[in-house]
C-alpha cells in the first residue's frame, strides 16, 4: 500500500527470519550504490490478532501494534515485540537489545520492544529516535519493517520512509484522555427512561444495547462496549469528558418515553471534541414499530458519520433476533439477570430463555443465551448434574449455529463447548468467527484471549485482552481474571498478583473463589507460601465444596502437564488431596 508492504506469516519465527534476512540483502545492494541512491527501510514485527476480510484485507490491533513498532525503529533496523521475542529464545543466530516499554499512539498499554539482528552481522545498531535504545550497542545488521501474526498467522509491513515519532502516547493521555482510534469512534450513552416507571428501565437499557450492537457490527467503526457506556447511567456528564475518558470522537445520547401503545425517542449525535451537535431527531411511533425505529436511528447515525459500508456488511448488520416485541422485552430482562454472575440469577435467566423458546419458537440468539446459562452452571459447579448441563450446552450451540450462521454469540458458545471438549484449534476458529461478525465486541476479544491462554498462547492472549479492555475502558471484572492468568502463564507473577488483587476488589459475586485460586497461584509463583495457604483457606471459606476435580472445567488447558502443575500448586497450599481430587 503506497510506501509499505504487509506480509502475513504462519509463525513469528518465520516473520523475524524474513525481516532480518531481507534487511541483510538490502544492505548488500546499498553497499554498491552512492549515498543519494540508497533506500533504507524500517521493520516492526508483532505477534497478535488480526481479522481477514474476503478480499484479503487484514486489520486489527495486531496490525496497529506492528505499525507502532515500525515507528520506533530507525532506518535499517528491526524492532520486535515481547510476543515475538519468546519464540526466538535459545536461538544463537539472533541478538536482541532490550529497549524497554514504549508508550505508542492509540495503544492503551506500553509495548515492550527489542531491536533484533543476526549475531554474524557487521553493522552497529543506531539508537531509535528519542534515544529509546538503552544499554551497550551490539554488532549487527538490521532491517525496516512491520510484522505480526495472529493465532499462528504472522504479518510484516515494510515502509520506505517511516513516519516520525508518535504525536501522543498513553503517558500523555493520562491528562488529556485516551488517544482517538484511527477510524470513526462512538459511544452510545444509556438512553434515559422518561416514562416515570422504573419497570420500563430495562426497556430503555435494551434499546441502548441494540443500537450499540448494530453499530458494533461495522468493522470500519470503533464502538465502545455496553458495559463501559453504562458506567455513565444516571449521571449528569459533559460529553467532552466522556470523549476523553473513553477515547471516542462521537457520543450518541437520548431519551425514551413510553405511554401506553406509543413511544417517543429523542436522539442526538454530538462531536465530543467540540461539544457540537451534529444531528438530532425526535421519533414518535407506535410501540409495535420498535424494531423498525431502532434500525432507522442506526442508519441515520451511520449516514452522519459518513461510514462507507463494505459489501456484505450492511446485510449482516441488521439484527436477526426475534421480531416479536414481547419476546424482546423478556430477553432483555433475562440478559440483565445473566450478567449478575450468581448461580441464582443464572438459573432465573435459564428459565426465562427457555420460556421464550417455548412461547415464541426457536431463535438462534435466544438459544445461545440458554446455552450459555447451561455452560455457566457446568463450568462453575452450579449444576445438579454437571455432565447433563454440558451436553445440553453443546447440543444447543450446534443447533444455534445451524439455525443462523451470522449470530456471533452462537459461534462463541460453540467455540467454548469445543474448548471444554479439548478441541482448542476448532474452538479458536469459532470464536474468531464471532470477532469477524462483530469486530467491535470486547466480549468476543475477551473470550478469544481466554481460549488462547488454554491453547498455550498467553502472549497472544495478552494482546487480545488488552484489545477487549480498550473497546470497553470500564470493562467487567472478569476481564481481569483473564489478564491475571495471562501474566501468570508468562511467568510474570508480580503482575499477576497485582491484577488478581484488583479483581478481588471488584468483587464478582458467585466467582470470588476463582479469584482466590488465582491468588494462590500468584503467591506460589513468587515463593510466598504462607500467603498462598492463606488464600487457599479463603477459597474453602467461600466454597467449602471446592474440589480439584473441578479444575479442568474451570481451566481447560490443552497441555495436561499445565493443569497438573496447577493441581500440585493448590495441593501444596492445602487445597484438595482427597480421593475425589
Amino acid at each position: 500500500t503506497g510506501d509499505s508492504v504487509l506480509a502475513v506469516f504462519k509463525s513469528a519465527l518465520g516473520a523475524a527470519v524474513a525481516a532480518v534476512d531481507l534487511q541483510r540483502a538490502l544492505a548488500e545492494r546499498n553497499d554498491a550504490l552512492p549515498d543519494n541512491r540508497r533506500m533504507l527501510f524500517r521493520v516492526g514485527v508483532n505477534l497478535g490478532d488480526l481479522i481477514e476480510q474476503d478480499d484479503g484485507t487484514v486489520y486489527g490491533d495486531g496490525v496497529n501494534v506492528a505499525a507502532r513498532l515500525e515507528g520506533l525503529a530507525t532506518p535499517g533496523t528491526v524492532v520486535i515485540s515481547e510476543a515475538v521475542r519468546q519464540p526466538l529464545r535459545g536461538r544463537p543466530e539472533f541478538v536482541l537489545e532490550d529497549i524497554g516499554e514504549q508508550s505508542v499512539k492509540n495503544i492503551a498499554q506500553p509495548v515492550h520492544a527489542y531491536v533484533l539482528g543476526r549475531a554474524d552481522a557487521e553493522q552497529l545498531i543506531e539508537a531509535p529516535a528519542g534515544g529509546a535504545v538503552k544499554g551497550s550497542r551490539q554488532r549487527q545488521r538490521l532491517v525496516i519493517a512491520i510484522a505480526l501474526s495472529v493465532a499462528s498467522i504472522g504479518a510484516i509491513v515494510w515502509y520506505l520512509i517511516a513516519p516520525g515519532p508518535p504525536s501522543r502516547s498513553p503517558g500523555q493521555v493520562a491528562e488529556s484522555g485516551l488517544a482517538l482510534p484511527d477510524k470513526p469512534s462512538i459511544v452510545v450513552l444509556p438512553f434515559v427512561n422518561m416514562s416515570g416507571d422504573s419497570e420500563q428501565e430495562f426497556f430503555s437499557d435494551g434499546f441502548t444495547e441494540t443500537i450499540t450492537t448494530d453499530l458494533s457490527k461495522l468493522s470500519n467503526l470503533f464502538v465502545i462496549s455496553r458495559s463501559s457506556a453504562f458506567t455513565y447511567k444516571g449521571r449528569q456528564v459533559d460529553v467532552r469528558d466522556v470523549g476523553r475518558e473513553l477515547g471516542v470522537r462521537y457520543v450518541l445520547e437520548g431519551s425514551i418515553q413510553r405511554a401506553g401503545d406509543n413511544i417517543r425517542i429523542n436522539a442526538q449525535l454530538i462531536d465530543a471534541t467540540t461539544a457540537e451537535h451534529l444531528w438530532g431527531q425526535r421519533f414518535d411511533r407506535p410501540y409495535a414499530d420498535l424494531f423498525a425505529l431502532q434500525d432507522e436511528i442506526t442508519q441515520k447515525i451511520v449516514t452522519e458519520l459518513d461510514v462507507r459500508l463494505v459489501e456484505g456488511e450492511q446485510a449482516r448488520m441488521w439484527r436477526g433476533i426475534t421480531q416479536d416485541v414481547a419476546a424482546y422485552e423478556i430477553s432483555m430482562k433475562a440478559i440483565e439477570l445473566f450478567r449478575r454472575g450468581t448461580p441464582e440469577a443464572n438459573e432465573q435467566a435459564k428459565h426465562m430463555f427457555q420460556d421464550l423458546i417455548d412461547r415464541f419458537g426457536d431463535d438462534a440468539a435466544v438459544l445461545a443465551g440458554l446455552g450459555w446459562a447451561y455452560m455457566n452452571e457446568f463450568r462453575f459447579g452450579w449444576a445438579v448434574d454437571p455432565q447433563e448441563s454440558f451436553v445440553r450446552a453443546m447440543k444447543i450451540a450446534e443447533q444455534s449455529v445451524a439455525m443462523d450462521d451470522t449470530v456471533a454469540i452462537s459461534h462463541a458458545l460453540l467455540g467454548f463447548t469445543l474448548l471444554l471438549r479439548g478441541q482448542h484449534d476448532e474452538a479458536l476458529a469459532e470464536i474468531e468467527r464471532s470477532i469477524a461478525l462483530e469486530p467491535n465486541s470486547s466480549l468476543f476479544f475477551a473470550i478469544h484471549a481466554q481460549t488462547l491462554i488454554y491453547a498455550g498462547a498467553p502472549d497472544q492472549a495478552l494482546v487480545n485482552v488488552q484489545t477487549a479492555m480498550r473497546l470497553s475502558p470500564f470493562y467487567p471484572a472478569w476481564y481481569l481474571s483473564i489478564l491475571a492468568l495471562a501474566h501468570h502463564d508468562n511467568g510474570r507473577f508480580e503482575e499477576s498478583l497485582a491484577v488478581t488483587r484488583d479483581y478481588i476488589d471488584r468483587h464478582q459475586p458467585g466467582l470470588q473463589h476463582l479469584a482466590h485460586i488465582m491468588l494462590v497461584m500468584a503467591h506460589h509463583g513468587l515463593g510466598q507460601h504462607a500467603q498462598a495457604r492463606k488464600a487457599a483457606r479463603e477459597v474453602l471459606r467461600i466454597r467449602p465444596d471446592f474440589s480439584l476435580a473441578q479444575l479442568p472445567r474451570i481451566h481447560p488447558y490443552r497441555d495436561p502437564a499445565t493443569i497438573e502443575r496447577m493441581r500440585q500448586t493448590l495441593r501444596d497450599a492445602g487445597l484438595g488431596g482427597g480421593a475425589a481430587d
